[in-house]
């Protein structure tokens, strides 16, 4: 198994910033990255979630630290991120800009949610598709300028072997309303972690050299909280909590297993852009096949084209941060 202890450590201040980082694969991903000396925040809607999470990895981290001599800390910080408002994601990246002049070095988009039924964010967006996919990217376009100031900036989405859902189409404007709920929601699901592979892999080519992009399956997680919306219902909940339980006994891994791919993609010294850009990793870790979606180049920038243009439509981009995307 994949030991994160042997990435490197950091040197001088490095700062990391992991969405949904107070629960799940986010709380190990930023337990190991102030493990390996990182100053991280945490972007979280949940002020006192990420408290208390600051609280046990500062704990967690304390005990390793007895028994690996390694461990350089770093530090913590709660940052208020809330994928669900394209107007919010937008101001945490105009704050960090403010707080971090001088760069940032890795942005995990972490953050998810998973086959919830339609439903319609403040922007008028499905919100698996918002939150998996749309408002990560715009996070990621505006801290750019940010992420170009560090000498090897890398930037993760933590998208999932369910993409292989998809419909076939790629097409994040369809809401797939039907019943069953439980079946579409997963269509949508796939659409969405499509689009997040996809969006590594034009980014990547935007920056070929300059930026490493990945995407990761952090693999099936026991005890992940993607399907917290389906816990208080009395019999789809039950059958899906069987399914995720069923998993520890073929395969499945826990929370902190499933951030080694991510730490991996951030961290790993012999990934470079130049040889590694846009690729999808999986346990534990190499490099995985992905669904012809997400690796056609007419797909991918039908995808791109039509994020983009939503949120110039919506205000959030200009054009000419659109055609400022390329280090050539």
């Amino acid at each position: 198994m994949f030991d994160p202890y042997t990435l490197p450590y950091a040197t001088g201040r490095r700062v990391a910033i992991v969405t949904g980082a107070n629960s799940g694969i986010g709380y190990y991903t930023t337990l190991h990255l102030y493990l390996h000396g990182y100053h991280v925040y945490l972007a979280c809607r949940s002020e006192a979630r990420a408290s208390h999470a600051i609280a046990g990895i500062t704990a967690a981290a304390e005990q390793l630290a007895k028994t690996n001599t390694q461990t350089v800390l770093g530090s913590l910080e709660y940052i208020s991120l809330d994928l669900n408002s394209l107007k919010q994601t937008e101001e945490t990246a105009e704050i960090l800009k403010r707080k971090e002049p001088n760069g940032i070095d890795i942005l995990i988009n972490n953050a998810g949610v998973m086959a919830w039924p339609v439903t319609m964010t403040e922007d008028g967006y499905d919100i698996q598709s918002q939150v998996n996919h749309i408002a990560p990217t715009l996070f990621t376009l505006k801290l750019i300028p940010l992420l170009l100031k560090s000498a090897d900036p890398r930037v993760v989405f933590v998208s999932s072997i369910g993409h292989f859902l998809n419909d076939g189409l790629g097409d994040l404007a369809r809401t797939y309303d039907y019943w069953p709920v439980s079946f579409w929601g997963f269509l949508r699901y796939g659409n969405a972690k499509a689009a997040e592979i996809q969006t590594a892999k034009a980014l990547a080519a935007r920056y070929p050299t300059r930026i490493l992009f990945s995407s990761v399956h952090p693999g099936v997680c026991a005890d992940t909280n993607l399907t917290h919306y389906y816990h208080d219902k009395p019999v789809l909940g039950a059958v899906i909590k069987g399914v995720f339980d069923a998993t520890r006994w073929v395969g499945g891994i826990s929370s902190e297993e499933g951030s080694y791919t991510s730490l991996y993609a951030a961290l790993a010294p012999q990934l470079t852009p130049e040889h590694d850009n846009g690729k999808f990793w999986r346990p534990w870790p190499h490099e995985a096949y992905v669904h012809p979606v997400a690796d056609n180049s007419a797909k991918i920038e039908h995808t791109w084209q039509w994020t983009v243009r939503e949120l110039v439509r919506k205000g959030f981009l200009e054009q000419a941060e659109i055609d400022a995307l390329t280090e050539f």
